[in-house]
């Protein structure tokens, strides 16, 4: 049985200009039982020269292993195999602990080990470097509730540095390796509808919010379009009484893509979505937000 409370893993593609800030933010945390692990997913940037100055700087600080591109989620998937923490904290390159998170997360964890997923604050850091702290509240302890919360309501926004999820939660599910991006949604909904997830509302993680970060990519949100309703929909991963949300999840996610072909300037085949979204459900059109949208784009695309 393992005595090492966190793995923290940090999966870098091309980060290299932001690695050493990430790792430095998990060194110089007081608590130190937990387990640092690198993976550099095929970077063609500097980021193997920085993990080996990094490494002589710090002996025996962490561990490194490279590997030819795999994706975020594959990475994150090995990132689970090579470690032996009871809870798993995924950080990005480009993400910093904040002060003492290893110490808050290990408190929410003593009060409450029932718990399998620690969902923290975090600090938003925009590009030109103002912070603003998200809290968290607490939530019911009534699954379906948290279900609902986070993926129909946004009433529940969970990011991955600043989350420790329990080791067992993997035991059946993993990242969905098809997936390169949104790969974290499914995920997330597996453990709301299926482990005891609770709040703590300090700031775990720094998050950085960047022009070109892969949250921003609608291509890669496109390639897997509605795909992602099959995954977070599995009957063999969530109980039956779940199955009922698919549809207005679908709806929501229609309008999702609708909205990000929009901000991207893809007026046509942004409408292409609304009116998939509105011939599943024609109360869409009271989505006053995206009924303006929609009619820009009608405008734009006339105007083309």
């Amino acid at each position: 049985m393992t005595h090492v409370l966190f793995s923290i893993v940090i999966p870098c593609y091309n980060y290299a200009h932001t690695l050493k800030r990430s790792v430095l933010s998990v060194l110089d945390q007081g608590f130190k039982n937990y387990e640092l692990l690198i993976i550099n997913d095929g970077s063609s940037d500097d980021t193997e020269p920085v993990i080996r100055e990094l490494m002589d700087q710090y002996p025996n600080s962490f561990q490194s292993i490279s590997q030819s591109n795999r994706g975020l989620a594959a990475t994150r998937n090995r990132g689970i195999s090579e470690t032996s923490g009871q809870y798993l904290i995924f950080l990005d390159a480009d993400d910093q602990l904040a002060e003492n998170a290893l110490e808050h997360l290990s408190q929410s964890i003593h009060t409450d080990p029932e718990a399998r997923m620690v969902i923290g604050a975090h600090i938003a850091v925009e590009p030109d470097g103002k912070e603003r702290f998200r809290p968290r509240s607490e939530v019911p302890e009534d699954n379906m509730a948290l279900f609902k919360m986070y993926l129909l309501k946004d009433e529940l926004p969970i990011a991955n540095g600043a989350t420790a999820m329990h080791r067992e939660i993997f035991d059946q599910y993993q990242y969905p390796v098809h997936f390169r991006c949104v790969e974290d949604i499914p995920m997330f909904a597996y453990a709301l509808a299926n482990y005891k997830c609770i709040t703590l509302n300090k700031p775990v993680a720094k998050i950085h919010k960047h022009d070109d970060s892969m949250r921003n990519d609608v291509m890669l949100d496109l390639s897997v379009g509605l795909d992602l309703v099959n995954e977070v929909f599995c009957s063999k991963r969530l109980p039956t009484e779940f199955m009922t949300l698919r549809e207005p999840y679908e709806i929501k996610r229609l309008l999702s893509i609708f909205r990000s072909l929009y901000v991207a300037g893809e007026y046509r085949h942004s409408l292409e979505y609304y009116w998939k979204a509105l011939k599943q459900s024609p109360s869409a059109v009271f989505e006053f937000g995206y009924l303006r949208k929609a009619l820009r784009a009608l405008l734009f695309s006339w105007k083309k």
